[in-house]
């Protein structure tokens, strides 16, 4: 929030102002964004479109209609949200247009940026961004935009929801608030947090892995890893031939369970199907990214619907849940309660997004308990239980006769796995404060990649 807003002053400023602004913008006929025409400036060219309401309008207090009576034109509004820069005219006064052009070439100096006295009594009113900002959550996207092919469908719910412009999007809006943090969209929008890290970590796997080694030591046949592979499917089913007869049904049955969750957890694109087959699974990381990126586009409400709906729980059963990745090292999860299997379960998402491709990378050997593990998947189990831990722990103390479970998909099986061992060992060391509930919890792994060796030294 601005230090302006911060303060105990009651903001006689900003008596009159409205309190939610909503700002509409189309795409003109270049393709580029611009304000929506007001009645009076509509051409012959706009009359060929539906009617799109004024590019500013005043919303009532709850932020949704559109107030009746407006006491502000939108010229007036837009010279809340973006007032036109002033600076010391030639004579003490301001300036601007022509007359600053002029006084420009008289003066050439450089000055101070100087904030503009507006005409609100006595007192000056603060910037436009101290007082408007845009609201910024889940459905919109880092800007506070929604997007929409027409002006009376932007209000129509849609699979994956208008967080982001798609093909034959034609007009977007967003809006303001008085007195609205510009905090969340930074956030929203600053994604790379951790990527630094990850990529040291990255080359220094590598630099163990090649370091030393001369031209003479490093593969040159290129079919050679194709050999091998074939070579090593062929060992595979001769285990998996010469494996006993499952007769575990109820591990069976809580495996299949797992998997299922492991499944939702990938929320949207899941219930899409788009990991059912190698081929839409290669979709999701090329030509639909391009498109629509199913990791960072679709809005929580959308992934928390498929979530709910692949697993059919309650809405309320649906604890927690982070389905926007902070950035690498960071996962997506979802927690949730299982009355059925008397479960509370943790679901991780495996690779979707660019920001997990980071931490695959981080593929740095560390220390981890009593062995080494892949240092990204090692640092994104620890952030994640300081996330949930305290959650965990009201959970389980509810409900001490269910099972805390984690499992996971690729990266989220990886993920789980460390999880549990990390719970199992605070629970040896410190029994008071992680007590049975951690020493028994579980993980269940999809196509979970080896991460981790325990030292037999």
């Amino acid at each position: 929030m601005a230090d302006f807003l911060q303060t105990e002053r009651t903001p006689e400023l900003w008596e009159g102002l409205p309190f939610w602004i909503l700002e509409n913008q189309q795409r003109g006929w270049s393709g580029a964004w611009e304000p929506t025409p007001t009645p009076q400036e509509r051409s012959w060219a706009d009359s060929l479109l539906e009617e799109r309401p004024p590019p500013f309008e005043v919303l009532n207090d709850d932020g949704v209609t559109v107030a009746a009576a407006a006491k502000l034109r939108p010229a007036e509004l837009r010279g809340l949200l973006y007032p036109k820069p002033r600076r010391p005219g030639p004579c003490g006064g301001t300036c601007d247009g022509g007359e600053q052009k002029e006084a420009a070439v008289k003066d050439s100096a450089p000055q101070a940026p100087f904030r503009p006295p507006m005409p609100m009594g006595e007192e000056e009113l603060p910037m436009a961004s101290q007082i408007y900002g845009p609201k910024v959550d889940s459905s919109t996207d880092p800007e506070g935009w929604t997007y929409a092919s027409a002006a009376s469908r932007i209000g129509v719910p849609r699979l994956g929801g208008r967080a982001t412009a798609r093909i034959g999007d034609k007009v977007r809006r967003r809006r303001w608030c008085r007195g609205e943090s510009m905090k969340e969209a930074e956030e929203r929008s600053w994604w790379c947090e951790d990527s630094s890290e990850s990529m040291q970590s990255f080359r220094r796997a590598l630099k163990e892995v090649f370091d030393g080694r001369g031209i003479m030591s490093l593969p040159l046949d290129p079919t050679a890893s194709i050999r091998r592979s074939q070579k090593d499917a062929a060992a595979y089913e001769d285990l998996c031939s010469r494996l006993p007869a499952w007769r575990d049904q109820d591990a069976l049955a809580e495996i299949l369970v797992a998997a299922l969750y492991s499944r939702a957890a990938y929320g949207h694109t899941g219930r899409l199907g788009m990991f059912d087959s190698l081929a839409s699974g290669a979709l999701v990381f090329s030509v639909q990214r391009a498109a629509f990126d199913l990791a960072e586009h679709v809005d929580d409400a959308s992934n928390e619907a498929a979530f709910l709906d692949m697993l059919a729980l309650a809405r309320g059963d649906l604890v927690s849940a982070q389905w926007r990745s902070g950035g690498p090292l960071r996962p997506v999860y979802a927690v949730a309660r299982d009355h059925a299997m008397k479960w509370i379960v943790v679901a991780v998402r495996g690779t979707l997004s660019t920001k997990d491709i980071l931490t695959d990378c981080a593929a740095n050997c560390v220390q981890f308990l009593d062995g080494t593990a892949h240092e990204g998947f090692v640092k994104t189990s620890r952030k994640l239980l300081r996330d949930i831990e305290d959650l965990l722990l009201e959970e389980v103390k509810a409900r001490p006769d269910y099972r805390l479970v984690f499992c996971g998909h690729s990266m989220g099986g990886a993920v789980a796995a460390m999880c549990v061992a990390l719970l199992r060992e605070k629970a040896r060391t410190d029994p008071q404060t992680f007590g049975d509930w951690a020493a028994s919890c579980c993980a269940y792994g999809i196509g979970t990649p080896a991460v981790m060796s325990r030292s037999i030294g």
